[in-house]
This record gives structure tokens, sequence and C-alpha cells, in this order.
């Protein structure tokens, strides 16, 4: 069975595109295969992509009570975030129609529940990101102590998806000694 080659478009800050071969890479390697936060101000780059989400017109019609309870919600969010008007950081993508969409038919329609899911969702993604930019200002040395990990996204299935599993018998201790 031959191996799927994964070809990923990586912004490399300029208008030019460039295109990476994934599987190139140190088989071993979690930091190059993930979100793309090895690189320096990644994590910024992606806040900023969260911020500058357009606002689209649903693709759908919704129903007057839909829709009213979609205002409700908006509103009732704005409140338990205690913000004024719709941030301008990430946290402006939570206030799109098809987000607040989708958390209010995930909770059936009550409008009290999706606020406090969404709040939940805000609240985890603020500590996602602290984390992702102390990792960001991790030294390259201790970024280069996960590459010699024996945990976490070592593989691809058929799809080309990463798989996560435990290779206990491949644990270089002594590679993790030496750096």
């Amino acid at each position: 069975m031959q191996p799927i080659r994964v070809q990923a478009v990586l912004d490399t800050g300029g208008s030019d595109k460039v295109k990476e071969d994934v599987c190139g890479h140190h088989k071993y390697s979690q930091l190059r295969r993930g979100c793309g936060f090895g690189r320096r101000d990644a994590v910024a780059a992606a806040q900023q992509r969260a911020a500058s989400m357009p606002d689209l017109p649903l693709e759908e019609t919704l129903s007057m009570d839909e829709s009213a309870r979609l205002d409700k919600l908006h509103t009732a969010l704005m409140q338990a975030l205690r913000v004024e008007s719709v941030p301008a950081d990430w946290r402006r993508s939570f206030f799109t129609r098809a987000r607040l969409l989708t958390y209010l038919r995930a909770d059936h329609g009550d409008v009290k529940r999706a606020a406090a899911r969404t709040s939940a969702c805000v609240t985890f993604c603020t500590e996602m990101w602290r984390r992702a930019y102390e990792w960001e200002a991790q030294p390259d040395a201790v970024k280069r102590l996960y590459d010699l990990a024996a945990w976490g996204p070592h593989g691809y299935d058929k799809r080309g998806c990463s798989v996560t599993y435990y290779r206990l018998g491949m644990l270089d201790l002594g590679g993790l000694v030496r750096e």
C-alpha cells in the first residue's frame, strides 16, 4: 500500500502561499504536524483570522421564533461575557449568526443553556489561547523534547488523518537525556 502524500498550503506571512509536503517532515514530529503553532507568531495570526471572520448571511430562512431566540442569545452572551458591544478580538467569531444558531440548536432552543454553553466555550478558548502563547514562547530546546516523545499523533490513516497512539517501546530515553 502506497503512503498518502498530504499537501498543505502554509501562509508564510506574505502574499505567496507555499505548498509543503507534510509527510516529508521528521516522522515523529508532533510540532510540525499540528496547527502550525511551531512557527513564530502563528497564534497571533490564528487569532487575527478569527477576529476578521465575517458574519455571512444564513443559507436557510429562520422562523420568527428562532430568529427572536437568536437575538436573545446574542444579548445573553454579551451579558455573560460582560461586554457592551461585539468584541473586536477573536471572540468576535462566537457572535456570528451561524455560530450562535449552532449553539441554540444544540440546546434545543433554550436560550439560557445556549448562552451558558457559548460562554463556557469562550472561557475554554481563552485558556487554550493562553496556553498556545505560552508554548510559542518556550525555547526551542523544550520544544525539541516533544519531538522525541513516544505519544501523540505519530501516523496517518488511509484517508490522511492523523492517528494518535502510544508507542512506549519507542521512547528514546537516551535522546531525552542528551537534549
